[in-house]
């Protein structure tokens, strides 16, 4: 199942989240840049050139909002971007999920 990720009101990318650890809640996979990546690319950058505190700040301004195929949103804590590119191909995201019940019941379905 892929699953998309949206900025506010535009669409950044996508996974299929295909790795979980749900007993701490994250779920993760390669993620797919969309049209409105390259607008919101810099602040994913910040992440790997350690700049901590204005990463997690402007991270939390984009209101990430996490979807599964039908447009149910789903409800999480955090959406991280490594973005490593160029010196790496994949970029992955994670996700910390609110109830890690609720994905369990996401992937049965």
């Amino acid at each position: 199942m892929n699953y998309y990720i949206f900025s506010k009101d535009f669409y950044i990318g996508q996974s299929r989240l295909e790795y979980s650890d749900l007993s701490m809640g994250m779920v993760h996979g390669r993620f797919i840049q969309g049209p409105g990546y390259q607008k919101v690319k810099n602040v994913f950058k910040l992440f790997t050139s350690e700049q901590y505190d204005e990463y997690y700040q402007k991270r939390d301004d984009l209101e990430l909002i996490l979807q599964d195929e039908s447009g149910n949103k789903i409800p999480n804590d955090f959406i991280h971007i490594e973005d490593f590119s160029p010196e790496f191909e994949e970029i992955i995201v994670e996700v910390k999920l609110v109830s890690a019940q609720s994905w369990a019941g996401i992937e049965n379905t």
